[in-house]
């Protein structure tokens, strides 16, 4: 038709329409550390944290089934060079937990209320006092205070010397953390252990004494959460009595599917 519109012309037109929006929600840790030295900020970071299955399946457990809520969370910090996983669980944390620092337990996230869609401990940040030099890799957010349980247990040795705080298994166990009585150890007197493996109590938080040794019982993992663990793109140096402070905000965001 040259160019030239004609009735005889057929006109096909496709209206294209955007299909419906499904809403999903995305859960995220993110984390903000400080560190000092003789009062001085040596270092700052912050980074998004992976909320692994566990944590995934322990909010919806808790949200829409009759799961056990955790009154209380706690930071434990890794001095390995491990990239967390989806898989990763706190009975199996596969990192080597730091423990080199004066706070008995883990410190507590002191979380505040909920604002925007988000909780964090932003107006209290978590403490660690360092007494020794390490390079911390990441963290993780965990149901547990106890330190070094299970992420630094080792299968105990004979006449091996131990410091206050490290954690061991009886002998036996097939691959760390499993033991092969369910429980851990903690160290609480310094010394040099026995010839002969202790007998290990199994009523937390009894003690025996080993040697030069004495262990406490410090129970068993069952039921413990992570929540989410996650690592530095470099890892950073601490030395004693550096204070790292650390804050953890949890935030959930609806999004387009």
């Amino acid at each position: 038709m040259n160019g030239e519109f004609d009735l005889r012309d057929k006109l096909v037109a496709n209206v294209e329409r955007k299909a419906k929006s499904l809403a999903g929600l995305k859960l995220e840790a993110r984390w903000h550390w400080k560190c000092y030295r003789r009062g001085l900020l040596l270092w700052e970071e912050k980074y998004k944290n992976l909320v692994v299955d566990e944590g995934l399946i322990y909010t919806l457990d808790v949200a829409f089934k009759d799961g056990t809520k955790r009154p209380l969370w706690y930071i434990a910090l890794f001095e390995d060079d491990y990239t967390p996983v989806a898989g990763d669980k706190y009975a199996d944390p596969n990192f080597t937990e730091m423990t080199a620092y004066d706070e008995a337990t883990r410190p507590l996230w002191n979380a505040g209320d909920i604002i925007a869609n988000a909780v964090t401990n932003a107006l209290s940040f978590a403490s660690f006092t360092c007494n020794a030099t390490k390079l911390i890799y990441g963290a993780a957010l965990v149901s547990d205070p106890r330190k070094g349980v299970p992420g630094a247990a080792t299968v105990w040795l004979t006449q091996h010397p131990y410091e206050v705080g490290q954690v061991v298994v009886p002998v036996g166990t097939p691959t760390i953390p499993y033991s092969p009585n369910d429980h851990y150890y903690v160290c609480t007197v310094a010394g040099t252990t026995a010839v002969g493996e202790p007998s290990w109590p199994i009523d937390s938080p009894d003690t025996v004494t080993d040697g030069g040794v004495t262990w406490q019982d410090a129970g068993v993992v069952t039921d413990e959460i992570m929540f989410s663990s996650g690592t530095f793109d470099v890892a950073k140096p601490v030395e004693d009595d550096d204070i790292v402070k650390v804050s953890v905000e949890i935030t959930a965001n609806a999004i387009e599917a």
